[in-house]
């Protein structure tokens, strides 16, 4: 798909709405130079620290490396955001699996996705456990039963990529 960089801004409802109908997949390199993407439902993108950014939760079972892309899909791949939140990176090559098409990124080493309709290049610049203590007490019950607690990673979005008609084509 061709996409262009569009304002840092510019996307953040269809964007918002992706993560809140399915989710979004985070395009990592991994350590071993594999690309691994993963669904997630649970982020936000805002202003900290003076700088645009993508707070994005990932367990620490997951793997993440010192940047990341964040790739809306069109809804019609809405099985594929499925797919790669149910299965691991270190048994199934999601990418292959699912059929993406993987693309380079113009200022991070981790890949974006061809078949994305919004991308965000996101270097990380800070990374922070969630506490259990610090947490509201109906939270862990509900979000944590196992205690695989989240760390939240801000990313400095550092472009933001998108097809002319993207917020037409995310769920929601």
């Amino acid at each position: 798909m061709t996409r262009t960089s569009v304002g840092t801004f510019s996307q953040v409802e269809a964007t918002m709405r992706a993560l809140t109908h399915g989710g979004v997949l985070l395009c990592t390199q991994g350590p071993d130079g594999r690309p691994n993407v993963m669904t997630i439902g649970w982020g936000t993108v805002g202003v900290v620290w003076g700088r645009p950014v993508f707070l994005v939760l990932v367990r620490p079972s997951r793997h993440t490396n010192g940047d990341v892309t964040v790739a809306v899909l069109p809804r019609e791949r809405s099985e594929d955001l499925l797919f790669c939140g149910t299965r691991s990176g270190r048994d199934t090559d999601k990418v292959s699996a699912c059929g993406l098409r993987l693309a380079g990124s113009e200022h991070v080493i981790s890949p974006t996705l061809d078949d994305s309709v919004i991308t965000y290049e996101c270097q990380v610049i800070h990374q922070n456990d969630v506490l259990p203590v610090e947490l509201a007490p109906e939270i862990p019950s509900e979000f944590y039963q196992s205690g695989d607690y989240h760390k939240v990673y801000f990313g400095h979005i550092l472009a933001v990529n998108a097809v002319a008609d993207a917020n037409s084509r995310v769920a929601g």
